[in-house]
């Protein structure tokens, strides 16, 4: 199991302004209460208040409604001060701003991340002096004009980043469920209707609109947001591999799985990994017009962080139930960053893939046979479309043996084996997000080759999807590619005493979902692939009893998937011994 994926987005949302900083003033035993949502309360939050004129600080969590009352604040930290709140799971950090004692609520959430962006130019993680709030107010005014008008909500007069206001799906809190925003390394800010996709980026120097209508939100608010973020909230593993009343029994299909045998599936990753959801928060419609709900998975004894996950849901009678993605088998495309690297000391030229980022394509992968509508896949075309349906194509894939579990890109369209057989679209110069929900789409073929275009031997009807974020940054790929999840093997050395081998893992400030050694495994004579679930940001290590190193000619292979927390995407490595076998890298 690759990884856990109910599906995979994450989305988060909430608005706000702000006023200008300043400093000073005010009764130091006045309490000052600070909220912290994410379309939900994030409950036991971790929140840090430091000072930005001084050393001075102080760390504190908030209750089960999201909020902190302090009553010594200004009496603790000397204001102006930046104020970090980051999810109990350590997924999602939140920035705002704390301008005076006389400020008594401070609202914590992603636009008053976007406010603090905007404000110093900069990811907020940098901000190190007083700010001036006053620009960046009027430019998220202009951003989310029409979500105000939408939502009719009054802005005149109100000052966001120190008013707070009940999560109840109206108001404000309606302008959170419409919309989706996050800020990258360079403090870009990217802000999403949830509705219809459309997208917007916007810095200091540049602010354009979101586009949100009346009808957008009357969809929010006919939506079962509420029922189904109570459906979700602290459900756990035991009962989602349990209770057949929480899924849409006539209509749920997830990667060709039933209800039945995807109830089966989420049994056992609990009995590896006793997990429950937390911060359900809704992320949109799907293209199958089901609602999206953006979940948290985390370790139901520790609390501890294992992923971040979507889970579609639709209504039956009075009762939200979970419908999965309605896919016939896996179907995953998403942004990754992949590594081949060398473990048997041979050095080789054009051998060593190490990182690559690109787009990465994946069908089939949990070993279901590649049948839709009643037919065997062969090929698939996958393209980028417009509003209009005009469509450029991405990969054509094809199935080489007519029944395997997996689909590879085509090495006619992208030269170099590495990233045919990596399944990946290495450096794409396309972005896949634009103003549609669903713009990709893919077309199934029962001939051996896919056609570029046209629709002879088309398999049923295509698939309207799209990728689970868009493609890694140049700064996000130099942070993650300094923090690769590295696995050292505890044997003498990696070709040696390669019997019951056992790997110590760390994470660094990354998660591993899995660990797959291939190699030889007693009573075989060919390598073999055994598969552990990890489900870790800690150190730890995992053992695979039963496979030796017979003949060490053989391939090996160690292949580690991992994420990081609150960027949807893979980080998958490689460690590859075959010193006879060049072209197994």
């Amino acid at each position: 199991m690759k990884k856990i994926q109910l599906l995979a987005v994450l989305s988060l949302a909430l608005f706000f302004t702000a006023c200008g900083g300043g400093g000073g003033g005010g009764n130091s035993t006045v309490a000052t209460r600070i909220q912290v949502l994410a379309g939900v309360p994030i409950a036991n939050a971790t929140v840090l208040i430091r000072s930005l004129t001084d050393s001075t600080s102080m760390t504190t969590s908030t209750d089960a409604s999201g909020n902190v009352v302090i009553g010594t604040l200004a009496s603790t930290v000397t204001p102006p001060a930046l104020v970090i709140a980051t999810s109990p799971s350590g997924n999602v950090t939140f920035y705002s701003y704390w301008s005076s004692a006389s400020q008594t609520a401070i609202a914590v959430n992603p636009i008053t991340t976007t406010l603090v962006a905007l404000a110093a130019n900069a990811n907020p993680s940098t901000v190190q002096a007083p700010l001036n709030l006053t620009s960046a107010t009027a430019a998220v005014n202009t951003v989310l004009g029409q979500v105000f008008q939408a939502v009719s909500v009054n802005t005149a007069g109100l000052d966001f980043i120190s008013s707070t206001f009940t999560p109840n799906h109206t108001g404000l809190d309606l302008v959170l469920d419409s919309i989706q925003t996050s800020v990258d390394a360079n403090g870009e800010v990217s802000l999403t209707n949830k509705l219809n996709g459309n997208n917007i980026r916007v810095t200091a120097g540049s602010v354009s609109a979101l586009p949100l209508s009346q009808s957008d939100a009357q969809l929010i608010t006919a939506s079962p947001v509420q029922a189904c973020t109570n459906t979700l909230d602290g459900l756990t593993g035991s009962s989602l591999g349990s209770n057949a009343s929480l899924y849409d029994n006539q209509g749920f299909l997830n990667n060709g799985l039933d209800a039945s045998a995807f109830r089966s599936n989420i049994a056992s990753a609990n009995t590896q990994t006793p997990f429950k959801i937390a911060t359900p928060i809704f992320s949109g419609k799907d293209g199958f017009g089901n609602y999206v709900f953006s979940v948290t998975l985390v370790n139901s004894a520790s609390g501890g962080y294992i992923s971040d996950l979507s889970v579609p849901m639709t209504t039956v009678g009075s009762s939200c139930v979970i419908t999965g993605n309605h896919f016939p088998f896996e179907l995953s495309i998403q942004p990754t960053i992949k590594s081949t690297l060398r473990a048997d000391g041979v050095s080789s030229a054009n051998t060593t893939l190490s990182p690559v980022a690109g787009i990465e394509i994946q069908f089939g992968s949990q070993g279901m046979p590649l049948s839709y509508y009643g037919q065997t896949v062969n090929s698939a075309r996958v393209e980028l479309c417009d509003a209009y349906n005009s469509c450029s194509l991405l990969a054509l894939l094809t199935n080489p043996g007519g029944s395997s579990n997996y689909m590879q890109l085509s090495a006619s369209n992208y030269l170099g084996v590495n990233y045919s057989f990596l399944n990946l679209i290495p450096n794409p110069s396309f972005s896949l997000v634009n103003s549609l929900s669903n713009p990709i789409k893919v077309s199934f073929f029962s001939s051996s080759t896919a056609p570029t275009t046209g629709t002879a031997n088309l398999i049923g009807s295509p698939i309207m999807t799209r990728s689970t974020a868009d493609k890694f940054s140049s700064a996000e790929i130099a942070s993650i590619s300094s923090a690769m999840p590295s696995v050292p093997y505890t044997g003498t050395t990696w070709l040696a005493s390669f019997s019951n081998p056992s790997f110590n893992f760390n994470p660094g400030n990354t998660v591993i979902s899995s660990i797959q050694v291939q190699g030889v495994v007693s009573g075989n004579s060919q390598p073999q692939s055994m598969s552990k679930l990890v489900l870790s940001g800690t150190p730890g290590s995992v053992s695979f009893p039963g496979v030796v190193a017979a003949n060490t000619d053989l391939y090996h292979a160690l292949y580690l998937a991992g994420h990081i927390p609150g960027r949807n995407g893979m980080i998958e490595t490689k460690y590859v011994w075959a010193p006879t076998c060049s072209s197994c890298y």
